[in-house]
């Protein structure tokens, strides 16, 4: 209605609380389509999608997004939407740790849990991808070059049974390794799981790498 100064004030109110306390990051999203801002109405609406907030099955009807529909991104999304809530594996939690090593500049330990549905038969293909990135002094994302690793904290075999599986995956960056010339640091990661090839769901942290780095067909 012509008042994006007082759409302005809004975010940046609700921008400042969420640094103390939950914000849903839908509402976000619908005050920067009203700024007409789309970058940021998406990068929204996928920590939304990150965060499994339930308000997004309903996106598609609510006026507030109908800017959203002529972006390729936004079907894109809905899709995920759908497949989701219709998923046969699910994921429970990504914690991430760090780990006091003074042989390292950083060692991270992500906890991932993934939890089937009830009544998942045995003998299908179950794949959990999980990838992680670097931030570079110019403040780019990259995939790491840091050492990474992966260790099953749950037997894996008995994905019949609907109690959540865990998979512990290693960020480590060595004080011994050569230095690069952007300067790594940490960035974030990616969670995918795939079920006979199909994706069921997917983390991230921050949410803008799901669009960064895309999943692969």
């Amino acid at each position: 209605m012509g008042r994006q100064a007082e759409a302005q004030n809004i975010l940046a109110q609700l921008l400042q609380a969420r640094e103390t306390r939950y914000v849903s990051a839908p509402l976000i999203a619908a005050v920067s389509v009203a700024l007409g801002d789309k970058e940021g109405a998406f990068r929204e609406l996928e920590r939304a999608y990150a965060e499994h907030s339930g308000v997004l099955q309903w996106i598609a009807f609510l006026p507030e997004f109908r800017a959203l529909r002529s972006d390729a991104r936004f079907p894109n999304l809905l899709h995920r939407i759908g497949a989701s809530q219709n998923s046969t594996l699910a994921i429970t939690e990504t914690t991430l740790t760090e780990i006091k090593d003074s042989n390292a500049q950083t060692h991270l330990s992500l906890k991932i849990g993934v939890k089937p549905r009830p009544g998942t038969p045995n003998g299908h293909v179950v794949k959990i991808i999980v990838s992680f990135y670097d931030l570079t002094k110019d403040n780019k994302m990259k995939p790491t070059d840091a050492r990474v690793g992966y260790d099953w904290l749950t037997p894996t075999n008995d994905w019949a049974d609907a109690t959540p599986k865990f998979l512990l995956a290693t960020y480590v960056r060595e004080k011994t390794q050569r230095p690069s010339t952007d300067e790594r640091r940490y960035g974030g990661f990616v969670v995918r799981v795939y079920f006979d090839g199909q994706l069921q769901d997917s983390r991230a942290n921050p949410p803008d790498l799901l669009t960064l780095f895309p999943a692969q067909n």
